[in-house]
């Protein structure tokens, strides 16, 4: 598989059930990404955790055939988190994005040698 670039955006929504969306998408070790009891916190936590699997699952090309639950984010350090799974899929990188306020993203990428997502962020001018 050539390398697969793949991203999710999600607007922050504060009125959806997050602890119900969390039991079908979180698997035990996605407990440090959300375990909070602040309400807005979770959600946000919520949302990154779903960006990150998203984005990984378009990568892979399975899209939401892919159970969320059978990902899982695993930190490796403060910027990067390497995904394990419990299928033969391929192993990938996610990064977070910080696009802006009330949204939250991330990119993945699979199909490449290991190494971190290095991100070059260019403005746009759609007047010129």
């Amino acid at each position: 598989m050539a390398g697969v670039v793949a991203v999710d955006v999600e607007r922050l929504d504060g009125r959806l059930d997050t602890e119900a969306l969390l039991a079908g998408v979180a698997c035990p070790d996605d407990e440090p990404f959300v375990s909070t009891d602040c309400p807005e916190a979770r959600t946000t936590s919520f949302f990154r955790l779903w960006t990150r699997k998203e984005a990984y699952a378009k990568a892979t090309g399975d899209g939401l055939a892919l159970p969320m639950r059978e990902i899982s984010i695993v930190l490796e350090d403060e910027d990067q988190r390497v995904l394990a799974l419990g299928r033969d899929v391929p192993a990938g990188r996610v990064c977070d994005l910080d696009p802006e306020p009330g949204y939250v993203a991330a990119v993945a990428r699979v199909g490449v040698a290991d190494g971190p997502i290095r991100l070059e962020v260019q403005s746009f001018d759609p007047s010129r």
